[in-house]
């Protein structure tokens, strides 16, 4: 768990970077970062503007310092998410910053859809989904704006490119994977 002082840190660092990034300047990092930041970790940067998405971008396993992932994740929901311009400087001043930081995923042996439509309703974790070469993940953040279990997996599924009820199908159902993971969430 990060400490308020750090949160604070990464939030600065993932608003100085973009706003670094729209002026075309080098980004600077800070000096003596603590120790919880230079620990390898994994997070997501979502971006919005007006209550509306604007970016959202993150990595799912830690391969890098959690200061470093934050910063490029930060500028690649700035400038990179396909689904969206890139962030201008009439944008800086209206854009909105959540920083995730993930646990590390936990692979989930269930039996049945039933156990997985269990699992979600009970923990509502974020769930990345793996059927083939087809990924995708939704944040647990994505619970407050979804109604229920069902809706959760077969948006999951549309994301990762597959159909939305191929949950459902239980040829496919065998074949898929689900890893748990929680989050600690913290916002300008």
């Amino acid at each position: 768990m990060l400490e308020p002082s750090e949160r604070q840190l990464l939030l600065k660092m993932a608003r100085d970077a973009i706003t670094a990034a729209v002026n075309k300047r080098e980004y600077v990092l800070p000096k003596d970062l603590p120790g919880n930041l230079l620990q390898s970790g994994a997070s997501f940067v979502t971006l919005t503007k007006n209550g509306e998405l604007r970016g959202c971008v993150g990595t799912l396993s830690a391969h890098q310092p959690l200061y470093l992932d934050t910063v490029e994740n930060a500028r690649h929901a700035a400038f990179d998410d396909g689904r969206f311009d890139e962030v201008s400087k009439e944008d800086l001043g209206n854009i909105h910053i959540e920083v995730s930081v993930l646990s590390i995923p936990l692979p989930r042996h269930l039996r049945s859809t039933y156990d997985v439509l269990d699992m979600l309703r009970r923990e509502k974790p974020g769930l990345i989904l793996r059927y083939g070469y087809h990924q995708a993940t939704f944040l647990p953040q994505v619970w407050e704006q979804i109604s229920g279990a069902e809706e959760f997996l077969s948006r999951l599924c549309m994301k990762a490119g597959l159909a939305s009820r191929a949950w459902e199908d239980k040829e496919t159902a065998k074949k898929i994977h689900y890893d748990t993971y929680i989050v600690q969430k913290f916002e300008e």
